[in-house]
Parts: C-alpha cells; sequence; structure tokens
C-alpha cells in the first residue's frame, strides 16, 4: 500500500485531479487490503484455483479499479501502472509496470525592461559666436550654447576699394555637428551691427562653409544683408532656404563675416557678438539628436523542470504450481517356472550301467 500512496501523493503534487483525496485514498487502502485478503499471506498463499474461487476477488479489483479513475472516467496521472492490476496478471503471472511522473515544466524568464528612451529635439540647432579662440589659428568659436563672457565688437575700416572685407571667422569644434547631412530647411541669422556714418551702401556678406579634417573648405552658401544703418548695435534678421549638404562626420562648418561698402570714404563697421544684449546667433535646420536609450534588462532564466519520478515496479505475479505426478503403471506378471524333474535313485543307475 505505501507505493500506491506514493502515486497517489505524487499525482497530487503534480496538480493531477483527485475530487476528495482522503475518501479516495481510504477507498483504495479498503480495495488493497481485500485484495490482500483474498491472495492470502506471504508464507501461505492461495492457490490459483481458491483465488480464482473467491467471491471477494473480483470485488477487490473492480473497487480498485474504480478508485483510480478520476470522476471523468480517465485513470488518474502518474498511476496507470496499477490499470495492470486485474484477475488475467493474477492468473498469467505477469508484473505490472508503471510510468514515473512528469517533471514540472521550468517557469519562463520575466522580459528585460525597455529601454530609457532617448531626447529627440525638433527645433534646428542654434549656433552663438563666441570670442574663445578656435584650434583653426585666428578663428574663433562657434558654439551650440551661449557664452557668460561679456559682449566683444569685431570693427574694420573700409572704403569701396577693398571689396569685401573680412571681419571675423568662426567655427564648430572639430567633429561638430557631427552629422552626414544638413536637411533643407531655412537659416535664420540674427546678426548685431552698426556703421559710423550712413552715405553710401553699406552690408555685410555672410558665407557659410563647412571644413573637412585635412582643413579644406567648401562653401555651402552665401547672402547679402539689408544695408546698414546707424551708428548703434541694430539686429539685423535675414532668413535663407537652402537644399540638403552632405557632411562627413568629422566636418565641421565655418561662417565668415564679410563687410563692403560703396562709400569712397571709410566707414568703420562693427559685429556685436556674446555677452546678454547684442548676441549674434543663427539657427540651421540641423536636427539634434539625444542620446538613444538604455538597453532593457534581459530576463531571468526559467527554472529547470522538477525530475519526474521513476515508476514503481509492478507486482510480480504467482508462480504457477507444479503439475500433479502421474500414477505409476503396474508391474507385469512373472512367468511360471517350469516343473522340475524328479530325482532318479541311485539303485536304479547301477543296475542300468552293469546291464551294458
Amino acid at each position: 500500500m505505501s507505493e500506491l500512496l506514493k502515486r497517489i501523493i505524487s499525482a497530487k503534487i503534480n496538480n493531477v485531479f483527485i475530487p476528495d483525496l482522503n475518501i479516495k485514498l481510504r477507498k483504495i487502502g479498503d480495495s488493497i487490503d481485500l485484495l490482500g485478503q483474498v491472495i492470502g499471506p506471504k508464507n501461505s498463499r492461495r492457490t490459483l484455483d481458491e483465488i480464482a474461487a473467491s467471491k471477494d476477488l473480483d470485488e477487490a479489483i473492480k473497487n480498485l479499479w474504480v478508485d483510480l479513475y478520476d470522476e471523468n472516467g480517465n485513470l488518474l496521472s502518474g498511476i496507470e501502472a496499477l490499470k495492470a492490476t486485474n484477475l488475467s496478471t493474477l492468473r498469467d503471472g505477469s508484473g505490472g509496470s508503471g510510468s514515473g511522473i512528469s517533471g514540472f515544466s521550468g517557469y519562463s524568464g520575466f522580459s528585460g525592461f525597455s529601454g530609457v528612451g532617448g531626447f529627440l529635439i525638433l527645433s534646428g540647432v542654434t549656433y552663438f559666436l563666441n570670442t574663445d579662440s578656435s584650434d583653426i589659428a585666428s578663428y574663433e568659436k562657434l558654439l551650440s550654447s551661449p557664452s557668460s563672457g561679456s559682449e566683444n565688437v569685431s570693427a574694420v575700416s573700409i572704403d569701396v576699394s577693398d571689396g569685401e572685407f573680412l571681419i571675423k571667422s568662426f567655427a564648430t569644434d572639430a567633429s561638430d555637428p557631427g552629422a552626414s547631412l544638413i536637411p533643407s530647411g531655412i537659416w535664420e541669422f540674427n546678426t548685431w551691427l552698426a556703421v559710423d556714418f550712413d552715405p553710401g551702401d553699406t552690408s555685410i556678406i555672410i558665407r557659410v562653409y563647412k571644413r573637412d579634417s585635412l582643413a579644406i573648405e567648401t562653401e555651402l552658401f552665401n547672402f547679402q544683408s539689408n544695408e546698414i544703418s546707424g551708428s548703434s548695435a541694430n539686429r539685423y534678421v535675414n532668413e535663407v532656404i537652402q537644399p540638403s549638404f552632405v557632411l562627413a562626420l568629422s566636418d565641421r562648418i565655418v561662417v565668415k563675416y564679410f563687410a563692403q561698402t560703396s562709400s569712397s570714404s571709410l566707414r568703420n563697421v562693427s559685429l556685436y557678438y556674446q555677452g546678454e544684449e547684442h548676441y549674434s546667433h543663427l539657427h540651421t535646420p540641423l536636427i539634434f539628436q539625444g542620446f538613444s536609450g538604455y538597453s532593457g534588462y534581459s530576463g531571468i532564466s526559467g527554472y529547470s523542470g522538477i525530475s519526474g519520478y521513476s515508476g514503481y515496479s509492478g507486482y510480480s505475479g504467482i508462480s504457477g504450481y507444479s503439475g500433479y505426478s502421474g500414477i505409476s503403471g503396474y508391474s507385469g506378471y512373472s512367468g511360471y517356472s517350469g516343473i522340475s524333474g524328479y530325482s532318479g535313485t541311485g539303485s536304479l543307475a547301477l543296475i542300468y550301467l552293469g546291464l551294458n
């Protein structure tokens, strides 16, 4: 009975449906006890004929089968071996065999957490003219953040004979913007300018370049501002629309400011930048790509399933009894002995010999 109990408990552990387990165990125990009584104790087993003739045998096996099936008529998982325990196996002397309980499937790992999304700024990158010296000789910096430094003024004196006269060159840091393409769109330049004397047509020309790692500068576009007037700083806004431009990731952007005038007399042209009031700057169509999100954590690996219990060996059948010895045959009758001759007398023999 202990092996059967182990099977039933194993089936319960594996979530096999067993209605009212306590009642079921008690009934199975009663059935096995009755079956044991039919077969008899080990040291005094009944004969096959006695077992077969027992009125309790079929009832014991029937009860055991009923106890091993669920309410839907299906044999309880994990105790299939007991199905072989029936009348035929008792008479044939063959043993049942049991299958082990299958192990639990491992739990699936937890899915990794999604990475944190990167930030994407959809407005164009803005560059501010800055007085910091660039690593390019005589150039100053073009930075994407405003400086806390004081206002600066770069001024030149020109007349008509000077043509375009360079005021100042600005460059981004190496590998800035670090993009392979400048999208098509609007470039907006906000420039603070002044000229000391109005007569004559005075303006500036702004030229935009890309500069590669070999210091080769390629002009992308240029434009001329409106006429400058007034000796105090005024803001001049110019919007120009441009196509897309292909860059190498190592390229930088260079912006140069030139002054020109139609006056034959000298004119002092001033460019204001940095500080809090007259901070010349430009907006570009460049898109600033934020940092990529962090990758999600890998899921936790599932636990391995619990190995199934090995099936219990079936009970060995009852060995058959030896056949009855045959009846010994009857011994044959002995033949009759011949009649013994009569012994002759000695006197007659002598007489006979004497006569011859």
